[in-house]
């Protein structure tokens, strides 16, 4: 049973800091410390660390503890259920095609009309999750597989829910029409009147990928969770920064914005890259510090001493260190190219130039190549035309 509570903290501790950073007087206090990129960059990190650590614990603990209703073994519910899933991932392959342009796409700052999976659901992705997670639940063996399962579902109903308050607050009236106009249950504003279907805005393509992923995944279903859960982690995540790439470059074509605003999200996004890869190198000296309480956890003793040396839980403290700092390294940039302050963009560049350089030479397989581009990439944004970040003159408009 200890798993199962394990279980319930951490999807907790996800959920929690999910919605709970969202909310309005946390995200306001921290965007005027941060910015809103600071901020971005804080919620994506804090997200990608609880999702990837409840995901590892439940790739190690999937098969503990007590049953689950297992409703997969009757067929009169396995088939069913079974359906609801493929619509589920169905749905929310489908949703990424109009996200870049949706009141939700993380750059976005304008709302359109609905159009494509939005007149069928305004939240697909969401619904699409619900589904999956409450259909999960049922079938799950464990009880420990059902407890993440519906947690996950009940996240994505409350954040569908908590993510319409926050835009309605933000964008005001638009966002109002276009709650009228939508539904978050699928065809519920169709069959109300209140919109329309138009089958040509259906991407056909992500409808068929989305069923041949379902496919994929149940052929592979016994293996998902394997390698500590690092195939999970690396879809979610890399999904989602996948959607913001989109997100970014549709904001960036559309103000004619320089190249260089795209290195604080290259920074953003390798330092939470890092920090998963960290923990599935070194998650067990990491469970090990975390276990001894952190305070002294990582005891850099010297065995002339006569005492044990723990040279894993070093390297996977110093590993895991850093990733906030490639982070602050971010903002830094993103404010340099802000006030076009072209010395400290080539202090930036010339630091992580020499750093990276000297870490490819004494580890040449290592991720200081990447350190290396970055400062190569800082470097080149110095010597160009470095305008202001499109998204600094939203930032300073006080929310609603």
């Amino acid at each position: 049973m200890e798993t199962v509570l394990g279980m319930v903290a951490l999807v907790l501790v996800f959920g929690g800091t999910h919605v709970g950073l969202a909310t309005r007087r946390v995200r306001e206090a921290l965007v005027s410390r941060l910015g809103e990129f600071g901020f971005g960059g804080l919620y994506t990190l804090v997200a990608a660390v609880s999702f990837s650590v409840l995901t590892w614990f439940y790739a190690a603990h999937r098969f503990d503890g007590p049953p689950g209703l297992a409703l997969g073994a009757v067929p009169a519910f396995r088939w069913p259920l079974m359906a609801i899933v493929v619509v589920g991932i169905v749905m929310m392959v489908a949703s990424l095609v109009g996200y870049p342009s949706s009141p939700m796409a993380v750059f976005n700052k304008n709302v359109g009309s609905p159009s494509g999976m939005e007149r069928v659901s305004r939240h697909s992705f969401f619904f699409g999750v619900a589904l999956l997670g409450a259909a999960h639940a049922l079938l799950a063996t464990r009880l420990i597989g059902a407890v993440m399962m519906a947690g996950l579902a009940l996240l994505a109903v409350a954040g569908a829910w908590h993510q319409d308050r926050k835009l309605l607050r933000l964008r005001g009236e638009p966002y109002a029409a276009y709650l009228e106009a939508t539904s978050f249950v699928p065809f519920a504003a169709i069959i109300a009147g209140r919109q329309r279907l138009v089958w040509g805005e259906l991407s056909v393509g992500a409808l068929a990928l989305g069923l041949v992923l379902a496919v994929a995944l149940r052929t592979v279903h016994g293996s998902i969770f394997a390698h500590s859960g690092v195939w999970v982690i690396v879809g979610v995540v890399g999904g989602a920064a996948l959607a913001a790439v989109q997100s970014l470059r549709r904001v960036t074509r559309r103000h004619r914005a320089p190249e260089a605003i795209w290195l604080p999200f290259f920074f953003m996004t390798t330092a939470v890259a890092h920090a998963l890869v960290g923990l599935a190198i070194f998650h067990d000296p990491l469970v090990a510090i975390a276990r001894d309480g952190f305070v002294n956890g990582v005891e850099p003793q010297l065995l002339a001493r006569g005492l044990p040396a723990y040279f894993d839980r070093e390297a996977a403290f110093w590993f895991m260190l850093y990733a906030p700092i490639l982070l602050m390294i971010g903002l830094v940039t993103r404010r340099a190219i802000e006030t076009q302050d072209v010395v400290a963009l080539r202090l930036i560049g010339w630091t992580m130039l020499f750093t990276g350089g000297a870490g490819v030479l004494a580890l040449p397989i290592s991720g200081f190549w990447i350190v290396l581009v970055l400062g190569g990439l800082v470097l080149r944004a110095a010597r160009r035309d470095v305008r202001a970040h499109p998204m600094r003159a939203a930032e300073q408009v006080p929310a609603a």
